[in-house]
């Protein structure tokens, strides 16, 4: 049996999907923090996080840039939203260290 579903044509544009990448990092970045115990471990884990993020995001960015010039579309709107991703976990886990709800 098939079964067709219908998509709001607003939830199909890239905005909508990178806002939505972006809380799913934020959502990820909150139950990594609560299953990374003790002081040490989870303030090495922040370190690592945030000095790695401005470039993971900056080669997904560069990466997105080369695909679209290639013309590979697909894979360009999946590294862009990935940067999204990584974004939104960096925003979180600031928040998270920080205590600012």
């Amino acid at each position: 049996a098939r079964i067709k579903h219908l998509v709001a044509a607003n939830r199909l544009t890239l905005m909508f999907q990178y806002r939505g990448m972006f809380s799913l990092g934020r959502s990820s970045a909150s139950l990594r923090w609560q299953s990374v115990s003790g002081g040490m471990r989870r303030g090495l884990f922040v370190c690592a996080r945030l000095v790695a993020t401005p470039f993971q995001v900056a080669i997904c960015l560069v990466g997105s840039l080369g695909m679209v010039i290639v013309l590979r579309t697909r894979l360009a709107a999946n590294l862009l939203l990935h940067s999204a991703r990584t974004a939104g976990f960096a925003y979180q886990l600031t928040l998270d260290t920080l205590g600012v709800k």
